[in-house]
């Protein structure tokens, strides 16, 4: 019988962060949180190991920094023997805990002798009935009732979206739990110079209906800035002005956040947390958002992001609103909700630093 994990309990031990995510190679969108975790699962456990989980067509990723210990390539479709060489990694380290990003693998929890924790980006029955609302597909489906009974296997159940955490509470996850994302805040680029706005993303459909929405009187200014897998889709590259600042796919969104003032979040649905308006926060930047777009935050978020919801009402003059707000602001308010204080007293209470040693399997198609 499992123990059950308690948050008053003290514990310093093997944790394995288990991701369908390249972190390390792709540090865009949720790469951002996963590896923001990761780091600070160094700072508390006594060995962290990564097991990744991707498709066997898919080239392993390189990791631009050191991730050292051992590794297991398993390729093909997931199958018996993939449970036991898993299972046998999980009781060779003396895994303790089981960090899950996302509840895509929570079926292996049926397997594994230890704790298990899941970090959920989206509540997915609800981001899809979002995409639906707008006349989109979703690029996954997913039944509430399924999705809650999934969820019920964990230990605990973590979420960025203080809105969908006490919706999952009403929904029978009593072990659902708010974790802020535990972005550092970077001085380095919070000068109020800059006099350029702009944003960075995916090529998401919320992304690319949002980008489609706005002013083409904006997107056409040489003071419009565009990074990301989103600038170079051919469809928005030709609404954006020759004049305009296309960086392309950057390695880091330092790059982005380097050469503009105002990051602007023009996205109408979706799930989760806008980690990009959480990120933009960490670089000193005010954002123009949508009220999507600051949903699950802390109610005093709209005192450094201007919210108007209109998206094709945005012009200059709105920009230059989010351009007022003072930098001091939003200093104050990143350090005051960011998980370098929440999240800090959470994993105080699991885990304490060491090393860390790698786990790679290599998976087609996963069925429970």
């Amino acid at each position: 019988m499992k123990a059950k994990l308690s948050l008053d309990s003290c514990i310093k031990e093997n944790v394995c962060l288990i991701t369908h995510h390249p972190f390390w190679a792709e540090p865009l969108g949720c790469g951002t949180l996963i590896s923001a975790r990761y780091d600070l699962l160094k700072k508390f456990c006594q060995n962290v190991y990564v097991l990744y989980i991707a498709s066997a067509n898919a080239p392993m990723p390189h990791a631009p920094r050191p991730m050292p210990g051992g590794s297991l390539n398993v390729s093909g479709a997931f199958k018996a023997e993939h449970i036991s060489a898993i299972k046998e990694f999980l009781k060779n380290y003396n895994i303790f805990t089981c960090y899950f990003s996302y509840d895509h693998y929570g079926f292996l929890t049926e397997f594994t002798e230890c704790k298990n924790v899941v970090e959920i980006h989206d509540v997915m029955h609800l981001r899809e009935a979002q995409f639906n609302k707008f006349g989109y597909d979703a690029p996954s489906k997913a039944n509430k009732a399924d999705e809650i009974k999934s969820l019920q296997r964990y230990d605990y159940v973590l979420s960025l979206n203080l809105n969908e955490v006490e919706y999952l509470r009403k929904n029978g996850i009593t072990n659902a739990r708010y974790l802020p994302p535990n972005l550092p805040f970077n001085n380095e680029y919070t000068s109020s110079d800059y006099d350029s706005f702009g944003l960075i993303g995916s090529m998401a459909k919320p992304n690319l209906d949002g980008f489609q929405s706005l002013n083409i009187a904006l997107t056409r200014s040489d003071k419009f800035v565009l990074a990301g897998p989103i600038s170079i889709n051919k469809n928005v590259v030709s609404n954006v002005g020759g004049s305009a600042n296309k960086l392309g796919i950057v390695e880091s969104p330092s790059l982005f956040y380097s050469v503009v003032g105002v990051a602007l979040s023009p996205v109408r649905f979706g799930g989760g947390l806008k980690i990009k308006v959480f990120e933009a926060l960490s670089f000193g930047k005010p954002v123009l958002a949508t009220q999507h777009s600051i949903d699950g935050f802390p109610q005093n978020i709209e005192d450094v992001v201007t919210v108007v919801d209109d998206i094709t009402s945005w012009n200059l003059d709105t920009i230059k609103t989010a351009f007022e707000i003072p930098n001091s602001l939003i200093k104050d308010f990143f350090c005051q909700v960011s998980a370098s204080n929440i999240v800090w007293i959470f994993f105080e209470k699991f885990y304490s630093c060491c090393c860390i040693h790698t786990l790679v399997l290599c998976n087609e198609s996963v069925s429970e």
